[in-house]
């Protein structure tokens, strides 16, 4: 990316590690995952390997980023890491593999409470 671009770069990352024989299975989630998102995705942070939601915001001819689009960055960060941790607690620590966790972990539910 060039040198002078302005930007907000956010990233959220999860109070998990995935240990290395975890790791291709994560991959393979991540790029599942990855499919379903129309901003941000999801990465595996190499040398401490912690999964994490991404997402940059360009601010080309703005001297910074608005309250709005800083509450958008967080909230679009939250809802998905809400929404795709489960998918990750079944690969790393029931040892699914990622097309099952991402079925189980993608249940709407329906009803009233």
């Amino acid at each position: 990316m060039n040198a002078g671009a302005q930007a907000v770069h956010f990233s959220c990352g999860f109070d998990l590690r995935v240990p290395q024989e975890k790791r291709l299975a994560v991959h393979d989630l991540l790029a599942q995952v990855n499919d379903k998102l129309w901003m941000g995705h999801f990465a595996l942070w190499h040398d401490d390997g912690v999964p994490l939601f991404r997402h940059t915001v360009l601010l080309r001819g703005l001297a910074s980023a608005s309250a709005e689009q800083i509450e958008d960055l967080v909230e679009t960060a939250l809802t998905e890491c809400d929404r795709f941790y489960p998918a990750f607690q079944f690969v790393i620590w029931a040892g699914k593999p990622a097309d099952e966790a991402m079925a189980a972990a993608m249940v709407d539910p329906v009803g009233e409470a």
